[in-house]
C-alpha cells in the first residue's frame, strides 16, 4: 500500500510540474500575440487582404486600374544596388505612396516607387505614351544622364516590376521550344557593330542595326 501511495504521490508531483509549465506557456501566449500585433501594424503582410478588380467600378468593386511598382536596380556583375529614381527614367508618381514594405523586404533593402504605368483591368492596349525625353549633345547634364544609363546597361543592371504584389516576369525562348522566365529584365541593351549583344537581349537584336543602345521600358 505504501509503495502504491509513493508511486501515486510521485505521479501527482510530476503531473503538477507539467501543469505549471503549461500555465506559464498560456500566460506567455498573450504577450507573443501582442508583439506580433505591433509588428503587423508596422509592416504590410502580403496576401493577407486580397484586392478585387473589375472592368467597371461598382459599389462592391472600385478597383479598375492596376498600378506598377518598381524596385531597386541590381546586377549579377556588380554588388551595388541603385534606387530606380536615381536615373533619368520617366518620372515616378510622387503623388502615390507605395505600400509599406514587409519585414523581409526591408531586410533585403527593397525600395519601391509607384510609376506612371497604368493597366486597366481586362483592357488590351497595344501602345501608349508615357513621357517625353529630349537630349542634346551640347548639354552636359543630358550627356551625364545618358552616360549613367549606358553604364548600368553595360553592367547588366535589371529592373524589377511588381503588379498587385506579384513580380512581372520576362520570358525568352530557349532550346527545344521552351521558355526561360525570370522576375527581372534588363534596363537596356547594347548591340555592337557586329550585331552581338548580351544573351538576354537576343530577342531584340534582330530588329536594329549595330552599334545601338536600346532602352527597354523606361
Amino acid at each position: 500500500s505504501s509503495g502504491i501511495n509513493a508511486e501515486y504521490g510521485e505521479y501527482q508531483t510530476i503531473q503538477h510540474y507539467f501543469i505549471q509549465i503549461n500555465l506559464r506557456m498560456v500566460l506567455r501566449i498573450p504577450l507573443l500575440l501582442a508583439a506580433l500585433a505591433s509588428i503587423a501594424l508596422t509592416f504590410y503582410l502580403p496576401a493577407i487582404a486580397p484586392v478585387n478588380y473589375c472592368k467597371t467600378a461598382t459599389k462592391t468593386c472600385k478597383n479598375t486600374e492596376l498600378s506598377v511598382l518598381v524596385n531597386r536596380l541590381d546586377s549579377t556583375e556588380s554588388a551595388i544596388p541603385y534606387d530606380y529614381a536615381k536615373f533619368d527614367f520617366c518620372p515616378v508618381d510622387e503623388t502615390k505612396k507605395p505600400p509599406s514594405e514587409n519585414l523581409g523586404q526591408v531586410l533585403f533593402g527593397d525600395r519601391y516607387h509607384t510609376t506612371n504605368y497604368k493597366f486597366d483591368w481586362m483592357q488590351d492596349v497595344t501602345c501608349a505614351k508615357l513621357c517625353d525625353k529630349s537630349y542634346t549633345k551640347d548639354n552636359t547634364e543630358n550627356q551625364n544622364a545618358l552616360d549613367d544609363l549606358k553604364k548600368i546597361i553595360e553592367q547588366d543592371y535589371q529592373q524589377h516590376w511588381v503588379v498587385d504584389n506579384m513580380p512581372v516576369a520576362w520570358c525568352t525562348d530557349v532550346t527545344d521550344g521552351k521558355e526561360l522566365c525570370t522576375t527581372s529584365f534588363p534596363v537596356g541593351c547594347y548591340i555592337d557593330a557586329k550585331g552581338q549583344t548580351q544573351s538576354r537581349c537576343d530577342a531584340v537584336s534582330g530588329f536594329v542595326a549595330g552599334d545601338v543602345w536600346l532602352f527597354l521600358s523606361i
